[in-house]
């Protein structure tokens, strides 16, 4: 069962990880060392605790090695967080590295099978742990969703295009035609383009149609944001309008990106964040601004599509 309550999972994984080394120390102090000063106690406890959580990650380590041995294969190359970008993997001369941030393996990669393999054609062997469905409180029925897209994807998993799959294939034409149709229009008035929000609203209004059978969301149809100076910014981009109320696309899109940002903070504190965010949810907010503007279109969606199986 997947724990939607961070602070629930924290205090979870905190006892997992402390109660064998507590009742070990608690076992010593009491049968072995009866003469232990009281003073000492405390940090007694916490040495051992230390001394555990070492053989805990040297255990770990140690079973990658013979994992790895045992099946033919080479370990990940380590490298810092302090290198950056392409050089990331031209400095170890592979296309696969692991960051190993707080004792914690982190794999990044470019290898075109590898990605192939996580995406498509092994994509449930992949599924999100725990620790990162909480850390970007995920919604699982999105992801089977994201799963049955990807899976069916030819330029993905490599097989030709079936013939039951080229509607799809005229779903992308319509909104790319779409998108062309609105860069041709502001190069005509020599106007500048927010291109992310172009292609955000391309993937919303694709996958809407795709994955629910919708064409509610029509955001490619809502105006665009203003060109250069007279546009304003949002956490990481152009705002699509100044409304930003709970319920429109421009407070969904606002909030979206602050979700966004805050789970990047989260990944810099490690696996103590949810210390930081103890008493209040950072992406609680924006989370019921993004249910307020999509909920009411998948649900609507959904029942139409009851519906029209009802009928058939």
């Amino acid at each position: 069962m997947f724990e939607t309550n961070y602070r629930v999972f924290f205090a979870k994984s905190v006892a997992r990880l402390l109660t064998p080394p507590l009742f070990i120390a608690y076992f010593i102090s009491r049968f072995f060392l009866e003469s232990l000063n009281a003073l000492l106690v405390p940090f007694f406890y916490l040495v051992v605790s230390l001394i555990w959580v070492v053989l805990v990650i040297q255990f770990k380590e140690l079973s990658q090695h013979l994992d790895a041995r045992r099946r033919g294969a080479v370990l990940v190359p380590k490298t810092g967080l302090t290198i950056e970008g392409a050089e990331l993997f031209d400095e170890l001369n592979a296309d696969t590295v692991n960051l190993r941030f707080l004792w914690r393996d982190i794999i990044l990669t470019r290898e075109p099978q590898i990605i192939q393999s996580v995406l498509s054609t092994h994509f449930s062997d992949f599924e999100k742990g725990p620790l990162l469905k909480i850390r970007a409180l995920t919604r699982p029925f999105l992801v089977g969703h994201l799963y049955d897209l990807l899976k069916l994807d030819p330029f993905l998993n490599g097989a030709p295009p079936a013939r039951e799959r080229v509607r799809d294939h005229h779903l992308f034409d319509k909104y790319s035609n779409i998108i062309i149709s609105l860069i041709q229009q502001r190069s005509l008035q020599n106007e500048s383009l927010d291109v992310q929000d172009l292609f955000g609203r391309l993937t919303l209004d694709a996958a809407g149609e795709f994955l629910f059978g919708t064409t509610d969301l029509q955001t490619l149809s809502l105006p665009l944001p203003p060109p250069a100076k007279r546009s304003k910014l949002g956490p990481k981009g152009t705002r699509p309008d100044d409304t930003v109320a709970v319920g429109t696309y421009s407070g969904f899109v606002c909030a979206f990106e602050e979700v966004q940002v805050s789970i990047v903070h989260r990944f810099r504190y490690g696996p103590l964040w949810p210390i930081v965010e103890w008493f209040k949810d950072a992406t609680q907010e924006h989370n019921e601004a993004i249910d307020a503007w999509i909920a009411p279109l998948i649900k609507k969606a959904l029942e139409d599509k009851k519906y029209e199986l009802a009928r058939s």
